[in-house]
């Protein structure tokens, strides 16, 4: 491969030389020629001021922008909803006899209410 010279790269920004791009060091990297202008190497990033006599503040821990207190309220609203929800669904199926027999005979109290035995009168066999 042929060497190029900064003021051949200046002339042509990129050369193609056996078929292969030639892409220099940055460091060899120049102004543009009718500008002068240097290419741009990303955006600027600058810290924040922090006076010595202002309170001394840090960030918070997170874990992708939940932190431990908004996640701790999250967790309490998505479990009041999920017991509410429980408690519909318990008592909208009460009737299907299998959750009757299975669930709502079970629980403690109101266990024995939930019990349907059919009359010896009512029995067709």
């Amino acid at each position: 491969m042929e060497e190029v010279t900064i003021d051949e790269f200046n002339r042509h920004s990129k050369l193609q030389l056996n078929s292969t791009t030639y892409l220099p060091y940055e460091s060899e990297i120049m102004a543009h020629p009718s500008t002068g202008v240097l290419p741009s190497k990303g955006p600027i990033t600058y810290n924040a001021y922090r006076s010595p006599y202002g309170p001394k503040y840090t960030v918070q821990r997170h874990i992708g922008g939940w932190t431990l207190k908004s996640a701790t309220k999250l967790g309490f609203t998505l479990g009041g909803f999920g017991a509410a929800a429980g408690v519909f669904a318990i008592f909208f199926f009460q009737d299907i006899p299998r959750v009757r027999k299975d669930i709502m005979q079970k629980i403690p109290i109101i266990g024995d209410s939930y019990i349907r035995e059919i009359p010896a009168s009512d029995n067709p066999f």
